[in-house]
Order: structure tokens, then sequence, then C-alpha cells
């Protein structure tokens, strides 16, 4: 099986497409007030790093075009496991500067468009 094969990909992508549909049109202090779209978005930030964690371990060549994947693996630990210290801005941040990228580098690496 290759790269492109990969559920788990497909899975990411999906995931971040939805965060990026609930938060456009919103800004970062509607966000920070905003539960419900705060908990909507740990939880596809959740499915983001464990599917690039899982394909990371199957393909540990994706790092090579893919350097930030380390970054999505570690924003999924710290809002599963350090929850009580998560940081909105930071959240919002990496869902508004850094999604798209990952979205770009996924469609890139799945070949879809």
């Amino acid at each position: 099986m290759n790269i492109r094969d990969s559920s788990r990909l497909h899975d990411t992508l999906d995931a971040a497409g939805k965060i990026q549909r609930w938060i456009a049109g919103s800004n970062s202090l509607a966000f920070a007030h905003d539960e419900l779209l705060q908990s909507g978005i740990e939880r596809q930030l959740e499915i983001i790093g464990e599917s690039l964690r899982v394909v990371r371990n199957r393909y540990p060549e994706i790092e090579e075009d893919f350097p930030e994947i380390h970054g999505w693996i570690a924003l999924r630990n710290i809002v599963a496991h350090e929850y009580q210290v998560v940081d909105y801005d930071a959240i919002w941040s990496a869902c508004t500067q850094e999604l798209p990228i990952l979205v770009e580098r996924l469609t890139n690496i799945l070949d879809v468009s």
C-alpha cells in the first residue's frame, strides 16, 4: 500500500475541512467565548494528530515532505492530555495560520483537488 491509499490521511483532510468550515467568518474573540466551537475543534485536532501519528509510524518517509507533522501530533497530545492548559489563542492561530498549509500539504500528498 502506498501513502496515497492511507485512509488516515483522508481522515485528517476531512477533520481539517470541518474546522475550516466551522471557523469561516468567525474571529478569535468569538472563538474564545464559544465553548461548543472550542470543543468541536479540539476533537478534530485530536483526529488530525492521531491520524498523522499513525501515518508517520507506517510511512516514516512522510517527514521528508511534511516536516510540520510533529507539530500537529504534539498539538493533539496537548489537547488530549494537557487539556487544563490549552491555549485557545494558540489553537486559533493553528487553525487560521497553519491549517491551510496542512490542507495544501495533504492535498498534494494525496494528489486530490
